[in-house]
């Protein structure tokens, strides 16, 4: 009689149990819009920009693209404004020159500073374009806090925020100022998209992270030196791990950056992926990490997002173009739909060629279409023969 070997009876149990939990878990239908705390979201971000605007002296309202394209309409736009009076600093760490390049011709441009620094001794080279290099480090996190003391000591009174990001993120900055402009930046702020690893909440890099002037300073006044940032972190691809560890440390925690629907603005993949669901794993650490929930589909993003991870130099020209350059008509236009002014009306512009050519030395009188299409088919053919002979 054959026996059954019970360690492995018990293995393929809960194998089979562990699937069909993990199928419970998955049908697992979301709860419904309703049961979501609006409590967690502070006022509105939108209410408190529309009131940080009165207390500029400005209401902002929407203008006619057509009248201030081509009519005589002068309007300071939202982003122009915006631009003057929030300093906001892109730092991107930079491996591929391309990428870089693509950067500093389209988004970049929407930053009050930009710049580009990478480790001594990486494939991108300093000539490329200008990029401040740091000298061997030992560790993702010796990197950025030797970068977050540079940026500190070179930015004089103007420096308030500052996003860091890789170079495969497209951001806007202009929606990063709608988000930060009511903020104090003298006050301690952490903002990205906020995900929990042991216990330690922080804003994961590859959907960038944005400090403001107040948090910069608790790290350089923390790590001070080169020695104390690689005295402070080990291994690699994990600074974002430790700038939250560190902040939270010092009372500082991600704060939650959803919009008044509770969609995200800083999201880690592209939005091919965000946009249809079932591209992205759900059992991926970046959905079972998000201290809150990720959609995917219409609902995914912010309509004020800021950033989007995984964007290739040919898709930030083609982004940049759509929402830089491409206008949108709201209203009926019909400024820009009027013809072109010409100086010469009617029959002239024929009179002013056959004079210009000897051809019509009658100029009080009219010349008809048929007389001009032969008169012009003559020219024509000599100016055949002229060719021919030249050849």
């Amino acid at each position: 009689m054959k026996r059954v070997q019970w360690p492995l009876l018990g293995f393929c149990g809960a194998y089979v149990l562990g699937f069909v939990a993990c199928l419970l878990l998955l049908g697992r239908p979301s709860p419904p819009e309703e049961t979501l705390s609006m409590a967690s979201v502070r006022p509105p971000a939108e209410d408190r920009y529309r009131d940080w605007l009165a207390t500029q002296g400005v209401r902002n309202g929407r203008a006619s693209a057509d009248a201030v394209s081509y009519g005589n309409a002068s309007a300071e736009s939202e982003a122009a404004f915006l631009f003057a009076r929030v300093n906001v600093a892109c730092v991107v760490f930079a491996r591929k020159g391309k990428k870089a390049r693509a950067i500093e011709q389209t988004w970049g441009r929407g930053c009050n500073r930009l710049e580009f620094f990478a480790a001594a001794g990486s494939h991108l080279q300093a000539s490329d374009l200008d990029v401040r290099l740091v000298e061997k480090p030992k560790s993702s996190w010796h990197l950025l806090c030797s970068v977050i003391n540079q940026v500190w000591h070179s930015s004089g009174k103007e420096l308030q925020w500052v996003i860091f990001l890789p170079e495969d993120l497209f951001v806007l900055p202009e929606n990063l100022r709608l988000l930060v402009a009511p903020l104090d930046a003298n006050t301690p702020y952490y903002l990205g998209h906020a995900m929990s690893l042991w216990n330690e909440d922080y804003n994961v890099a590859q959907a960038g992270y944005v400090l403001s002037k107040g948090a910069l300073k608790l790290i350089v006044d923390r790590f001070n030196s080169s020695q104390a940032c690689e005295d402070s972190g080990k291994h690699w691809k994990n600074e974002d791990f430790y700038l939250g560890k560190y902040l939270g440390e010092a009372g500082v925690s991600p704060e939650d950056t959803r919009d008044h629907r509770l969609r995200g603005r800083f999201h880690g993949f592209n939005l091919n992926q965000m946009l249809f669901s079932h591209k992205l794993s759900p059992l991926g650490s970046y959905w079972k990490r998000s201290i809150y929930p990720v959609d995917e589909g219409l609902n995914c993003c912010s309509d004020s997002s800021i950033t989007f991870q995984g964007v290739e130099p040919d898709k930030v020209f083609q982004f940049h173009y759509l929402l830089y350059r491409v206008k949108r008509f709201a209203e009926k236009g019909g400024l820009g739909n009027l013809p072109a002014p010409t100086p010469l009306p009617g029959n002239e512009p024929w009179r002013v060629f056959l004079r210009d050519e000897q051809l019509w030395d009658r100029p009080g009188e009219d010349i008809s279409a048929d007389q001009y299409y032969r008169l012009s088919s003559k020219i024509a053919s000599k100016l055949s023969v002229l060719h021919y002979k030249h050849l």
